[in-house]
């Protein structure tokens, strides 16, 4: 959305009046050509038709103005368009990317190729390993004032690719951080293609992969992760009979850590009968890949009925065991469950 700024109520009524104005001396114009008996009766007042045009004309003279510049303007940044655009000639090297023979280039600064913001090829070409139709870059403004500086890029790909053993679909950009100079600093994030089986776990195909470095924990302590994966909207993710609405943290290896999300159906675990949105956190054995302990939290709406005690109501958090058993009933603050208050209470 593109916010525009609203004129003043003054402004409104001046032009109002002005452009009312300017249709009455245009209209009275046209009457006057049209009708000869008007026109021979005009005559016999030129006082009067002289002061009714001068003062018809004044009153119009804020809204053609307005229109004028309003037309300068369009047509300043049509220009200014236009020269942002450029189409190269000869095959080029800009910032680290080697650019063949009519690449149409878009520029944030006119005249200057390494400000480039999109390229788009004639052909696939090589862009940080992948092959490439087009890339768009996100430039930034550093310390010293420069708005060129690099922040990262999106490739799009000609065709599904493969990227440190995931299957990267066309359909979606790959992300990729770059360097002050144009180098590739690291590849962010891409689409799965296809789907991908981890035997207790299936990535559905569309789920965004994202590198990790760990997650840094407030010890400045860092995690084992180095992959996330986020299925698309409204997919669940399948850990064995479990579905979730999750994502999921891989190690190096690709073996799962943990998963974060809701319940996508209602699960029945240790006796207590979860409905479904219970927010869930799940860890797992790295060498097995099974599920070494849950946390169950219902929301503010939701209640986990037992089969043998009270119920688990909102503010409370439950851990299972690897087997499902419960091991302890605690808050959600010591759990970790952290819960957004509503902007306002339903009635």
């Amino acid at each position: 959305m593109i916010f525009a700024p609203i004129p003043s109520p003054s402004w409104l009524i001046v032009a109002t009046i002005s452009a009312a104005a300017l249709c009455l001396c245009a209209s009275a114009g046209v009457a006057l050509w049209l009708n000869p008996r008007l026109r021979r009766a005009s005559r016999r007042h030129p006082t009067a038709r002289a002061i009714f045009f001068a003062l018809a004309g004044l009153l119009s003279l804020p809204f053609i103005l307005s229109q004028g510049l309003t037309a300068w303007a369009l047509g300043r940044a049509a220009l200014d368009e236009q020269a942002r655009r450029q189409t190269l000639d000869t095959p080029t090297i800009i910032q680290q990317v080697n650019m063949p023979r009519s690449t149409r280039l878009v520029l944030r600064e006119p005249g200057q190729l390494e400000t480039f913001e999109r390229a788009a090829f004639p052909e696939p070409i090589t862009v940080y390993g992948f092959r490439a139709l087009a890339m768009r870059r996100i430039l930034g403004i550093d310390d010293t004032g420069r708005r060129d500086r690099l922040h990262s890029a999106m490739i799009e790909l000609a065709e599904d690719q493969p990227w440190s053993g995931w299957h990267c679909t066309r359909d979606t950009p790959v992300a990729v951080e770059l360097g002050p100079d144009g180098r590739l600093d690291s590849i962010r994030s891409c689409r799965l293609a296809t789907e991908y089986d981890r035997g207790a776990i299936t990535l559905p195909a569309d789920s965004e992969i994202r590198a990790s470095a760990g997650t840094r924990y407030v010890s400045g302590r860092r995690g084992r992760d180095r992959w996330i994966v986020s299925p698309p909207r409204g997919t669940a993710l399948a850990v064995g009979s479990l579905r979730l609405n999750a994502t999921l943290f891989l190690d190096r290896e690709r073996r799962p850590l943990r998963a974060r999300g809701v319940l996508a159906d209602p699960l029945a675990l240790g006796g207590i009968h979860y409905p479904r949105g219970t927010a869930t956190r799940i860890r797992f054995d790295a060498d097995t890949a099974r599920v070494s302990s849950w946390f169950m939290s219902p929301t503010r709406d939701g209640i986990a009925a037992r089969d043998n005690g009270g119920d688990i109501v909102f503010g409370q958090a439950v851990a299972h065991g690897p087997g499902g058993d419960v091991v302890e009933i605690t808050d959600n603050t010591t759990a970790g469950f952290h819960h957004l208050r509503p902007l306002r209470t339903p009635p």
